[in-house]
């Protein structure tokens, strides 16, 4: 089992702790971080964060979703690029009509994150 460390406690009884052995120099840390923040700020649990190499592409938003559903049924999606909501959620439809066992998807914007599904 993994051994954590606590980061951050927020009033609403939210925390942040990171895994020992983290790679703090690694491209995503900074948004993992900030996405962890923004969830235990409200108490919420943090799921599984999905990021691309830039530049986006249609087929990218497919990749994040399909690679992050193998690891958890609830998924943050890096949104940066400010992809509309309306392809995002076309994309989590697809991959509901073929049963993928979908709980929540969030998008990531670099600063907050949003709801997409349920």
């Amino acid at each position: 089992m993994e051994d954590f460390i606590l980061y951050k406690t927020f009033p609403s009884g939210g925390t942040v702790s990171l895994m020992t052995g983290l790679d703090k120099t690694s491209s995503d840390y900074n948004d993992l971080l900030s996405i962890a923040c923004c969830f235990a700020h409200t108490g919420k649990n943090v799921n599984e964060y999905e990021s691309y190499v830039r530049p986006w592409a249609k087929r990218k938003t497919s990749n994040m979703i399909i690679n992050g559903l193998r690891q958890s049924d609830r998924i943050i999606l890096d949104n940066r690029e400010n992809v509309s909501s309306r392809w995002l959620s076309r994309s989590i439809r697809a991959r509901l009509k073929i049963n993928a066992p979908i709980k929540e998807v969030w998008a990531f914007d670099g600063f907050d994150v949003v709801r997409l599904h349920p």
